[in-house]
């Protein structure tokens, strides 16, 4: 049954693909809407071929007269859910990067000529939002929550978008294409005691992890005796188990070497964790840094920028010398 299922998806990825092609703006067509009747509305089928052959049995014509009425209501429904997308445009934007086990969002545009349009779905997965596109604002900017459950390139795929306006008996709907890719970085996590954290041209540790320091720097599992304050509710409210807050200061101007190499026996993925700590914790501290990679070196440097690229580096890191995956963002 699996081989059958996957078959089955196989043949609706192409067919969609072929039908719906990936592009950065997709407009809503014909060709790209599918109607269907919701449950509601076909209960409301049901019934009126019900009433239909009992008017037809007892020649009675109230009951002629209601299954006519009902039956031009229906017919001016699929019209409205069909207007409510055709013309809509659906365009991605581009996506602020995240850590790994944050939640991201997928940023789309929908832009609507001519008339407002009600009661719009998006949805990824498990994800949805919805939206309305009223006749002084034509174009909205709608989120799409995702949790990226690897580091790296994350793609969210189709996206379904959707109404059964007015009256909820006839949905239509569309795969689209659009979404811009998000970034995920890597988890950061404190190391132990480091020989990634070298001066670059002195004699002491550039940087001291501390609790009382001023600037965050990362997160950590919840532990006896840490303060309430600290504490990060976001992850609490997500389901996620207590974190806390770790702040930093620095000890010292010296500009630090954070080298993939130093830990020549851990697993890539910890390795990429404790860099994006140190870079975290070097940024938050106004201290330079050079970031040291198997086929890549960035800085020595200081500031936003430099940060930004070298926590993308460590994004698209693929431990792979064939394969040249460390390009700026």
């Amino acid at each position: 049954m699996t081989g059958f299922s996957q078959f089955v998806n196989a043949r609706w990825l192409r067919w969609i693909s072929k039908r719906i092609p990936r592009n950065d703006t997709t407009t809503l067509y014909q060709r790209q809407l599918f109607i269907f009747p919701t449950a509601a509305g076909s209960g409301l089928i049901c019934l009126l071929v019900v009433m239909l052959l009992i008017a037809i049995n007892y020649q009675n014509n109230l009951v002629y007269g209601l299954v006519f009425l009902f039956g031009t209501i229906l017919v001016v429904t699929v019209h409205l859910t069909f207007a409510n997308l055709y013309g809509l445009s659906v365009s991605g934007l581009a996506n602020m990067p995240i850590f790994l086990g944050q939640e991201g969002q997928i940023r789309l545009h929908l832009a609507a000529p001519q008339r407002r349009r009600m009661s719009i779905r998006l949805s990824a997965g498990s994800a949805q939002t919805s939206g309305n596109i009223d006749n002084h604002h034509r174009e909205i900017d709608t989120l799409v929550a995702v949790i990226p459950t690897k580091r790296g390139r994350f793609d969210v795929g189709r996206i379904r978008i959707e109404t059964d306006y007015p009256f909820g008996l006839i949905r239509c709907w569309s795969w689209v294409d659009v979404a811009q890719p998000l970034w995920v970085y890597p988890h950061p996590k404190n190391p132990p005691d480091n020989p990634t954290v070298k001066p670059h041209e002195g004699t002491g540790t550039a940087l001291q992890n501390a609790t009382d320091g001023a600037d965050w720097i990362s997160f950590r599992s919840y532990g006896d005796g840490d303060p309430i304050r600290q504490i990060h509710w976001g992850s609490v409210a997500r389901g996620s188990d207590p974190q806390i807050r770790v702040m930093g200061r620095a000890t010292s101007d010296e500009t630090s070497v954070f080298d993939f190499d130093a830990y020549a026996d851990v697993d890539i993925e910890s390795r990429l964790s404790w860099l994006c700590f140190a870079i975290l914790r070097a940024h938050s501290a106004n201290l330079g840094f050079t970031l040291k990679l198997p086929s890549k070196t960035l800085g020595p440097a200081s500031g936003s920028d430099h940060r930004d690229r070298a926590l993308m580096a460590l994004a698209r890191f693929d431990h792979n010398p064939d394969i040249e995956d460390y390009a700026d963002a």
